[in-house]
């Protein structure tokens, strides 16, 4: 909470970090994988399994490669917004491109109000500590695998939590 808490004051005045997603057990990931295939090859008609799967991995963490970050409680995704009332978020995504063209953070088809949130998103999770997923603009993390390769740590703080653990919760 102290990392969110520092990334919020190193917001510009007027912006307020709106967190969409952390913990999802791993019940959770399964059945988003799962839902997101069905709705791919439903919209991809013509597209191969192989293509499907390809995109599919790139907008879901694929189940069969390891724990996903969100699994481990070391995974967030953000917003920002401008209204607390509402919790309206400020353009960060565009409906001219499909997400899968707009994931990463730099990609420069996208509008220049759209980096320029972006950018301010980034810089305030960044020196909160926090580091970005490059394939998703929304996704941070600290202290998972994404995390401990960035910054070239030994080992992860958090790894795959127990479904007994939770269970006791």
């Amino acid at each position: 909470m102290d990392k969110l808490n520092k990334a919020a004051a190193l917001l510009p005045k007027g912006y307020y970090l709106k967190l969409r997603d952390a913990y999802r057990p791993l019940a959770f990931q399964e059945y988003y994988y799962k839902k997101t295939y069905k709705k791919l090859k439903r919209m991809y008609k013509t597209y191969s399994d192989r293509q499907i799967k390809k995109l599919l991995n790139s907008l879901v963490y694929p189940l069969d490669v390891d724990v996903s970050p969100h699994s481990t409680g070391g995974a967030i995704d953000v917003n920002l917004t401008k209204d607390l009332k509402t919790g309206h978020i400020v353009k960060l995504s565009t409906k001219k491109l499909p997400k899968y063209e707009q994931n990463e953070i730099t990609n420069k088809k996208i509008p220049k109000e759209i980096q320029k949130n972006r950018k301010i998103l980034y810089k305030a999770m960044t020196n909160a500590g926090f580091v970005n997923n490059p394939e998703e603009w929304w996704h941070y993390s600290f202290g998972d695998k994404d995390w401990a390769m960035s910054e070239n740590k030994k080992y992860a703080i958090y790894g795959k939590v127990s479904d007994k653990l939770i269970n006791k919760l």
